[in-house]
């Protein structure tokens, strides 16, 4: 539901913007002021790939995978139903007006992040007959499989499992789904540095699950409660959560490392020990890097030459030129920090040398930086958002962070791109905004976000907006 205002909301938003937006746009600027050239003439742009990025976290002894496509796609089926080591989805390509949606035949291989554990041999897409794109995954070994939609339409996820092993939402006990959905919550927390969050979580899952000593979901709670006491240097309560593992699972899937951390704890508070002589040679580093890097895309370059022919002149040369379709993207990733750029554009060039402008279309041009650790994040350059009351491109900044499990806060700045054939930015008309999203407060699949914008364009204010967005998913059939 959206709400559009009268001019007391457009001039408190334009009050905001003058103290507040100059420093913003000038960084903004100087990040974008080498994509500036002159005006090219009209270019056709055409998307050369169909999966931009997958995402894999461990989960209730499966993985769940989060597949993004560069386009809106709907979820329509998958298949096997039963347990296989092929997975095929069928998806519905939604035409929202977005200059992205493929044109011609797209089949491609989307890489597998390295240092995964999933036993996942590839990742196709398939998007060359027309009315049945799909995407392919083939696994080392059989696995049972859901597939829904994600968080929006660009987005599916996707839970792979062991076979025979009881899902969250398969069996009766509804204590059961439960726990593994505090479990999941409590490793977000811990891994956003909400300790005391964690504990709590993890406490309520013992005391789900103490009826069923040998559940799953009470083993893992019991390691991560004692590691999370660890982290915050409650030694003590972690000592006593590892002797309780070790009691209750003296062969459990985690009881060796388990023993280890029970270990370096007792030995840590014994006496020191007289030092080692130190080493007269240095120790030669080894070992795989702890940052990630990996670069990935596709290059397409086409010539074209046109002749006009007729019977009594003959042939007569027209134009000719390249066209260079180009999609690239690098990644720098860390434990708790990430950094993605991408370059999306086609290229248009006449190398008859007869005068006709070069033409280029570029549809992202972006830098993309995540803080894992305070929850940050902040995107750079030429992007497109479909919230926040943006419906489209611009050319500026956004930065978000989270206030909590719960809540987020954002604002943007930049200008608005009318066509991608606009390479350099539009400096006569200035939008600027902030958002503030909720998800699970109050009912568990229920996410909402409210957003003020505003809209500038020479002296004159031409948009300024004040609005809402909610919605709402289940996983109940």
């Amino acid at each position: 539901m959206r709400m559009q205002d009268g001019s007391r909301i457009g001039k408190w938003i334009l009050r905001i913007g003058k103290r507040n937006l100059a420093g913003l746009t000038s960084v903004t600027l100087i990040g974008l002021l080498w994509m500036a050239m002159p005006a090219p003439a009209a270019a056709r742009q055409r998307a050369t790939r169909a999966l931009r990025s997958v995402g894999i976290e461990t989960a209730d002894g499966g993985w769940t995978l989060d597949l993004e496509f560069q386009f809106p796609i709907r979820y329509l089926r998958h298949t096997p139903l039963t347990p296989g080591r092929t997975l095929r989805i069928q998806v519905d390509p939604l035409d929202l007006g977005d200059d992205e949606m493929p044109q011609g035949p797209i089949r491609e291989n989307l890489p597998i992040p390295r240092g995964e554990p999933i036993p996942l041999v590839e990742i196709v897409c398939d998007v060359s007959v027309p009315g049945e794109p799909f995407v392919e995954m083939q696994f080392e070994r059989t696995f049972a499989f859901d597939v829904e939609q994600g968080k929006d339409f660009r987005h599916l996820v996707i839970r792979v499992t062991p076979p025979g092993q009881a899902r969250p939402d398969d069996g009766p006990d509804r204590e059961e789904s439960r726990s593994a959905r505090l479990l999941t919550r409590a490793r977000h927390s811990i891994r956003d540095g909400q300790l005391d969050l964690g504990i709590a979580l993890l406490t309520r899952v013992l005391e789900l699950t103490a009826d069923d000593p040998t559940n799953r979901n009470r083993m893992d709670a019991r390691e991560l409660l004692g590691l999370t006491h660890e982290r915050k240097g409650e030694l003590a309560h972690a000592q006593a959560e590892y002797e309780a593992y070790l009691a209750d699972y003296p062969e459990g899937p985690a009881s060796a490392r388990v023993r280890q951390r029970l270990d370096a704890l007792l030995t840590a508070s014994a006496a020191p020990r007289k030092p080692l002589r130190a080493p007269k040679r240095t120790a030669t580093p080894s070992g795989r890097s702890t940052i990630d890097r990996e670069l990935f895309g596709s290059l397409a370059v086409r010539y074209f030459r046109s002749e006009s022919l007729d019977d009594n002149s003959g042939g007569q040369f027209l134009s000719t030129n390249v066209l260079t379709d180009v999609d690239v993207a690098g990644r720098l990733e860390a434990e708790a920090w990430m950094v993605r750029g991408d370059l999306t554009g086609t290229f248009d060039v006449d190398v008859a040398g007869q005068g006709r402008s070069n033409d280029a279309r570029i549809s992202r041009l972006s830098i993309h930086a995540e803080d894992r650790l305070h929850g940050l994040e902040a995107t750079l350059g030429r992007q497109r958002r479909s919230d926040s009351g943006v419906l489209g491109r611009f050319d500026g900044l956004r930065v978000a962070g989270d206030l909590g499990p719960h809540y987020t806060l954002s604002a943007l700045v930049g200008m608005p791109v009318e066509s991608t054939a606009d390479t350099g930015p539009n400096t006569d008309t200035l939008v600027a905004g902030g958002a503030f999203n909720f998800e699970d407060v109050w009912l568990e699949g229920l996410q909402g976000q409210i957003f003020a914008v505003g809209r500038r364009t020479a002296s004159m204010t031409d948009r300024a907006a004040l609005g809402s967005e909610i919605r709402y998913s289940t996983e109940r059939t």
